[in-house]
């Protein structure tokens, strides 16, 4: 139910640790049946600093839930002025449209952009603070908190929604 002055109300909530944020993310990525849908502001898929390459895994998996009929999707944002950030983004698109995961980039200017870090799937919200980086899912202390409501998970969902139709717009997706 939706309370005017707080926004959704009846929600369950739990923080997620920083040793169990990849755990949980995998794991309602790979439960998802219906829908799973990722907007991030990093994923880091150097090898170099993702040794056991905890963060293509993350990856792999919404490609394998899309593979299971699932409405898997990534939004990566990126930047028009840090290279390093747009090469990052770049590579996470390439690395998730090969493996048929959908996946588009919004990097545009300043006012728009992504600075999200949210995956929802099937009725459950995580966000907070973790982007899909090597230091975000060993060591780096970052907030993520699981929200179960399905009426917090339509919010979002429609949150995404506009967000991929405006990485789908002409300018907005950033040539690879």
């Amino acid at each position: 139910m939706a309370d005017p002055v707080f926004g959704v109300t009846g929600a369950g909530a739990a923080l997620v640790p920083d040793d169990t944020y990849g755990d949980v993310a995998r794991g309602m990525i790979g439960r998802s049946r219906g829908y799973c849908l990722a907007t991030l502001f990093i994923v880091d898929l150097d090898p170099a600093g993702d040794t056991d390459l905890r963060v293509d895994g993350m990856v792999q998996e919404m490609a394998a839930a899309a593979w299971r009929g699932v409405d898997a999707r990534l939004i990566v944002g990126g930047s028009r002025v840090n290279g390093d950030i747009l090469d990052m983004a770049r590579l996470a698109r390439a690395r998730a449209r090969s493996l048929g995961l959908p996946c588009r980039m919004v990097a545009t200017t300043e006012q728009i952009s992504n600075h999200s870090k949210v995956l929802v799937a099937d009725g459950v919200t995580l966000l907070g603070s973790h982007n899909w980086s090597p230091g975000a899912l060993t060591g780096q202390r970052q907030d993520s908190v699981a929200i179960t409501s399905a009426v917090f998970a339509a919010y979002q969902l429609s949150r995404f929604a506009a967000q991929w139709a405006t990485a789908g717009a002409e300018g907005f997706d950033v040539p690879d």
